[in-house]
């Protein structure tokens, strides 16, 4: 364990003066030097005389004093320059850049030799490959002096993932060649899930399902989830694991993925909103088009989109929802259904409804429409569906979150039973 930091620009010449001051204060006699050796050095006892001690062995307990296993890895941190780090290897590069600002990156590859750019750039995932090189390009000349000064905050990260046996260290002296991640199938325990929403799973489905995550990640690294986030259905599953391939440091994922939380909820709300007024709208026989203006004005702050009746017969109601099922409408096509469903009933009767329950996918929807097609009263059609809406809020949360906490801790290294921990106290 380190004591003291190296100095923001470690020099080699400085700690060698450093380690031959500690050898001549050991020569001469100084206890607190003495001792410190004795700590430093387990081959020497209490009683062991300190007289023989070289100026090595002194150098090896001064670079333990800073951290670092043994002297050669404490002189190869204070030799580092920026061209080094094209000898980094992919997974050792992919573990530096989750430590490392994306700006700063930015601004430090406008003077990194090519090697080192390769490097760097071949190991990200496409999006933030194309952010860094954007990002590059609208920074515009920069101060060669601002340029370097973010290099050495760089380069102080390396030194400390090198200290702590993070990545490989001492650094080698030549370029690996870069080997693109091989595309590896979808384990059963994802390729189950993955096409599925989120909020269809039960929560012992998502355990397994980040399970199933945390597993190919280990073995194939954090860049193979790739290949699941492009065939992921639910568009938060799927954006949650492009943030991870990123590389997003978890505490920016989570951020991240709480906002999307909220934001999902707020729509979630306002189409279980939609579909309870359109209901009880229907069951009390309005007009269509004030049922669409009861309904709009749900989730639009502007009126300028216009919602008619489209005379639609049922079996032609049942084509379209076979087309495009009841749970994939955004809420100006879930307004347009409602809306058509409302004429259709002035028009024939609420037991018309009946053929249209078996092609409904929305369990709210379809336990609505049952309700109208049995002609249930508005009192008992509220009763049925507020407790419905309730519960399906609830259980969408649940699984968001837990979700979300799942895939923040496995971008925190963590595992199994600690998976499970991190998902039960979230859900």
């Amino acid at each position: 364990m380190s004591t003291r930091d190296l100095p923001h620009q470690p020099s080699l010449r400085h700690l060698k003066q450093e380690a031959k001051q500690f050898h001549r204060a050991l020569q001469d006699g100084d206890p607190a030097t003495t001792e410190q050796i004795r700590e430093g050095l387990p081959r020497l006892s209490e009683d062991s005389t300190v007289d023989d001690v070289t100026l090595m062995e002194v150098q090896h307990v001064l670079a333990r004093e800073y951290g670092y296993r043994e002297w050669p890895a404490l002189a190869a941190a204070a030799e580092l320059e920026f061209e080094q780090l094209s000898a980094l290897s992919d997974e050792d590069t992919r573990r530096l850049l989750r430590e490392t600002d994306q700006k700063d990156l930015a601004i430090a590859l406008k003077l990194a030799p090519d090697d080192v750019k390769r490097r760097m750039l071949n190991v990200m995932s496409a999006r933030v490959r194309r952010f860094i090189t954007e990002e590059m390009v609208f920074l515009g000349p920069m101060p060669e002096e601002e340029i370097l000064e973010v290099q050495e905050r760089i380069l102080a990260q390396v030194r400390l993932l090198g200290r702590d046996d993070v990545i490989g260290w001492p650094l080698g002296n030549e370029t690996p060649p870069y080997e693109p991640p091989e595309e590896v199938d979808l384990e059963p325990a994802i390729a189950g899930v993955i096409k599925r929403p989120l909020a269809e799973l039960k929560l012992q489905e998502i355990h397994d399902f980040i399970h199933g995550l945390s597993r190919r990640a280990r073995e194939n690294g954090i860049m193979s989830l790739e290949v699941a986030a492009k065939v992921a259905g639910d568009v938060f599953v799927q954006e949650a694991l492009r943030l991870a391939v990123d590389g997003a440091e978890p505490r920016l994922l989570e951020d991240l993925l709480k906002t999307r939380i909220r934001a999902t909820l707020q729509h979630f709300e306002n189409r279980q909103l939609v579909i309870l007024e359109g209901i009880v709208a229907i069951c009390g026989g309005d007009n269509p088009r004030i049922v669409a203006n009861k309904l709009v004005a749900v989730y639009r702050v502007d009126f300028d989109v216009v919602i008619e009746p489209t005379g639609a017969s049922i079996e032609e109601l049942q084509a379209q929802l076979r087309v495009a099922p009841a749970s994939t409408l955004n809420l100006d096509l879930l307004t347009n259904l409602l809306v058509d469903l409302s004429e259709l009933t002035r028009r024939k009767g609420l037991a018309a409804l009946e053929p249209l329950i078996a092609d409904l996918d929305d369990a709210m929807l379809c336990e609505g429409v049952r309700c109208l097609a049995a002609r249930r009263d508005m009192t008992e059609i509220v009763e049925t569906l507020e407790p419905h809406k309730d519960q399906e809020l609830a259980e969408t949360r649940a699984h968001l979150e837990a979700f979300t906490a799942g895939l923040t801790a496995i971008q925190e290294g963590k595992k199994e039973k600690e998976l499970d921990v991190a998902m039960a106290a979230a859900s």
